[in-house]
């Protein structure tokens, strides 16, 4: 994968159901191994991925080691307006299987038109400002 960006969220395990902190493994904005959680501001640099003026954007995330189970696999990172929003399912989001990102679209309404639900927003625990370099 290269360098990455970490997002630490608590989550339920997709596979043993158990709550615990993860990581998940992203590449979307400057990319030198910061640390975010559900609700920071995306840093933008001059060695960035991704488009900084997408308002609604799907990324093609990795969930790192589950400490009841030892999942892991592909997870889908919400951005809106370069803020992290959201996590869900990987699998809702089948265009993902080619790209690292994917700007979604808006109804004419200009609400944001995801492919389903997320599992967790910035509401949830793991939100908070700032992200913060290793």
């Amino acid at each position: 994968m290269g360098a990455f960006n970490s997002l630490d969220v608590t989550i339920d395990c997709p596979a043993c159901q158990m709550t615990a902190p993860r990581e998940i493994q992203f590449r979307y904005g400057t990319v030198w191994q910061y640390r975010y959680r559900l609700g920071d501001v995306l840093r933008w640099d001059r060695d960035h991925v991704g488009d900084p003026d997408a308002s609604d954007v799907v990324v093609d995330g990795w969930l790192c080691e589950c400490p009841g189970c030892d999942h892991e696999g592909r997870i889908a990172v919400y951005v809106r307006e370069n803020v992290l929003t959201a996590v869900g399912p990987v699998e809702d989001v089948p265009q993902l299987a080619e790209l690292e990102w994917l700007a979604l679209p808006r109804e004419q309404s200009g609400e944001l038109t995801p492919p389903a639900a997320p599992w967790h927003g910035a509401d949830d625990d793991g939100g908070g400002p700032g992200g913060s370099a290793p």
